[in-house]
């Protein structure tokens, strides 16, 4: 039965966070990984991810919180209405930062940790990532899991009650994995009367097929305008706290560690708007960013031999480069 017991703590805001603590800290050199939330998923995570995660860590000396940030979870607070995609796009741009530095800060101070981790998935990457910039002294090191590169959909405004449909109100652009993965699900049914007969019938989802394909030649043609490799593609998708983040990150000398899976929208992303644009560029940010890729991975880490590597990683990482300031 793995240690476990209730944390609780308040916010920048006073709202009351929750969560659960695995394991207790060994020794002066002891550092814990606060789990965040992915997105707006409970502490648990894809497929009670973090649960299993945190378990397997605990065992080999590392403990583990799994907090729920404000208005997720069991914790205090209210998401604004709308769109999830909206609730997406705030917090990657840093909406959750404040909330997990008074976590960070609470926990080190409860559980007598002599430093803290930040660490999470899509999410739980980011937030951990632009908090580690916005004060990298209080930081032991960011495990930023299945990073999310760009930026989700777009913040749109929302018409009144009774008014005409914005166009701002269509659903945002479709990422061009996911685009292939849909129009590669169509094209075996395309000898299909059956398929034809729900397509003219209006039983299929006609505008998703669209999207898909207006996102595949949205990525064509930003390819042909960048004109060569490591030309920066030609829109506006890159999340723009990211980069000021990795350097400011890097600088600072917290080590940090980016785990992606290799079939994984982000990984495309990684390499198309960071790797070659930026990173081929920045050799010193290149060599402070240490990126461990799971080839048959997909964005959550479902195969449990994925997510058995994804947590052996961490711990090795955590171990051998998260050691506090003076720990021996």
């Amino acid at each position: 039965m793995a240690d476990e017991q209730p944390f609780d703590c308040p916010d920048d805001q006073g709202r009351l966070l929750r969560g659960v603590q695995t394991g207790q800290p060994t020794g002066r050199d002891g550092r814990g990984l606060l789990l965040l939330n992915a997105g707006l998923l409970p502490r648990y995570g894809y497929h009670r991810h973090h649960v299993k995660g945190a378990r397997l860590l605990a065992a080999q000396g590392i403990p583990v919180l799994r907090l729920d940030l404000p208005g997720v979870g069991d914790s205090a607070g209210e998401l604004p209405e709308g769109p999830v995609e909206e609730r997406w796009r705030e917090i990657e741009l840093g909406s959750m930062v404040p909330a997990t530095l008074a976590a960070a800060r609470a926990w080190r101070t409860q559980a007598g940790l002599a430093g803290v981790v930040l660490g999470g998935a899509c999410g739980g990457a980011i937030t951990a990532l632009l908090a580690a910039a916005h004060d990298p002294a209080a930081i032991a090191g960011c495990l930023a899991i299945s990073l999310p590169i760009c930026l989700s959909g777009s913040l749109r405004p929302r018409r009144a009650a009774g008014a005409a449909p914005l166009a701002a109100d269509r659903p945002g652009p479709l990422h061009p994995q996911r685009a292939r993965q849909l129009l590669a699900g169509y094209l075996p049914r395309l000898g299909s009367p059956t398929a034809w007969r729900r397509l003219l019938t209006g039983r299929s989802d006609l505008s998703g097929i669209l999207r898909a394909l207006r996102a595949l030649l949205r990525q064509g043609w930003s390819a042909r305008r960048a004109g060569r490799r490591g030309h920066p593609p030609a829109d506006d998708r890159l999340n723009p706290l990211l980069v000021p983040a990795l350097r400011t990150v890097v600088a600072a000398r917290v080590p940090l560690r980016i785990v992606l899976g290799g079939l994984a929208p982000e990984t495309d992303d990684f390499r198309r708007y960071l790797a070659r644009p930026i990173l081929e560029r920045e050799p010193a940010l290149a060599a402070g960013l240490q990126q461990h890729l799971v080839p048959r991975a997909d964005h959550t880490f479902a195969d449990p031999e994925d997510e058995r590597l994804l947590w052996q990683e961490a711990a090795s990482w955590i171990r051998l480069r998260c050691s506090p300031p003076g720990a021996t």
